[in-house]
């Protein structure tokens, strides 16, 4: 499989861009609480989510461009927050209009959006900050713990 090589600027640029448009949402739709809910900001955004057991194992979610409708569809086969992470996902493909692809940055991106928009950056670093475990956040924030373990790097890293 061909790579796209992508520069450290564009991935920290990706981020920066996924951490901004969550807060956006989160501050435009006066969301104050976890866990935030992915399939309402689809539908705020004007998307419609479906569920589909007939997708493919390996494929979370896709979002499908229509005329005059654009579609989030998730593997109704997922754990329920394997399926929140998902909608958040292809939320960012959304935003950023564009579609599914190999590209690592794009991937990235939108993984980092689904990532700030279900954790926000505050509330997460100040539960972090409070001593709470993998296993609690994951109850927390209703996402899995490895979701949770990798955005605490991420936070711990921001915040030397």
């Amino acid at each position: 499989m061909k790579r796209t090589v992508v520069s450290t600027w564009k991935w920290k640029n990706n981020r920066q861009w996924a951490r901004s448009a969550a807060e956006r949402i989160i501050r435009t739709q006066n969301l104050n609480e976890t866990p935030v809910n992915p399939v309402k900001v689809a539908r705020w955004l004007g998307l419609r989510v479906e569920f589909s057991p007939n997708l493919a194992p390996d494929v979370h979610g896709t979002w499908e461009y229509h005329p005059g409708c654009s579609i989030i569809v998730a593997n109704a086969m997922n754990s329920r927050r394997q399926t929140r992470f998902a909608v958040a996902h292809e939320i960012g493909h959304y935003l950023r209009q564009s579609p599914e692809s190999s590209c690592d940055a794009e991937e990235f991106c939108c993984n980092e959006f689904a990532a700030a928009l279900l954790m926000p950056d505050r509330w997460f670093w100040e539960d972090v900050c409070l001593g709470y475990t993998d296993q609690e956040l994951s109850a927390m924030y209703d996402l899995s713990v490895s979701a949770v373990r990798v955005r605490r790097a991420e936070m711990i890293n921001v915040h030397k």
